[in-house]
Formats: C-alpha cells, structure tokens, sequence
C-alpha cells in the first residue's frame, strides 16, 4: 500500500512491535509535531492503566537500542515481570505475556 501511494522504504511493522507501532506511527503521520515519545507514553497509560510505567520503560528500551534492540532484552524482559505484578485485567495480562512470548523468540 504505501509503494501504491508513493512511499517507498516505508513501514510500520518492523522488529515484531506491531503494538506499539501500529499505534503511534498513524498518529504521527497526522501530528509530525508530537514526539514519539509522549505517543508510547500515551500508548502505555491508555493500554497498560497502573502497569504503565514499567511498560513504557519496556518499549522507550526498545526505541533507545534502535536496530540493537536485541541487547535489551533481558532488561525489557525485567519490566515485563514487573508489569504482570500489578493487578491488571486479563486484556492487559495478555498483552504482556504476547510480548513475552516474541521476546523468547528472539536471540
């Protein structure tokens, strides 16, 4: 679709992040003003509720290590077991434990 509209080399679906991704990308094509930043952030309140912090550290580790995410991982894996400590609903559980699972993919 983007090459058809005349983007070519881009794409919101990199490095299994889908989640993240497919929320702060159509934003920022609308609002290039905002950081990416303050869009994960928002991402995390909205989706995570009292686990968002240590699901913002997650993904802002993940952005930092950029193409080097991997060296991340057992730091992201960290603020993922923190996140499942809080009391959450079972939407958001699920959420974390696909992350997980994408993370025991990856080497």
């Amino acid at each position: 679709m983007y090459s058809e509209i005349g983007n070519i080399g881009l794409g919101s679906e990199d490095w299994d992040w889908d989640e993240v991704n497919m929320y702060v990308y159509p934003r920022l094509l609308w609002h290039p003003e905002l950081s990416s930043n303050f869009l994960i952030a928002d991402y995390c309140h909205r989706s995570y509720g009292p686990a968002a912090m240590p699901m913002l550290r997650h993904w802002l580790a993940i952005q930092d290590a950029r193409e080097a995410f991997r060296s991340v991982k057992a730091e992201c894996l960290g603020y993922l077991r923190e996140a499942k400590q809080v009391t959450l609903p079972e939407a958001e559980l699920r959420r974390i434990r696909i992350l997980e699972d994408t993370w025991t993919h990856i080497n």
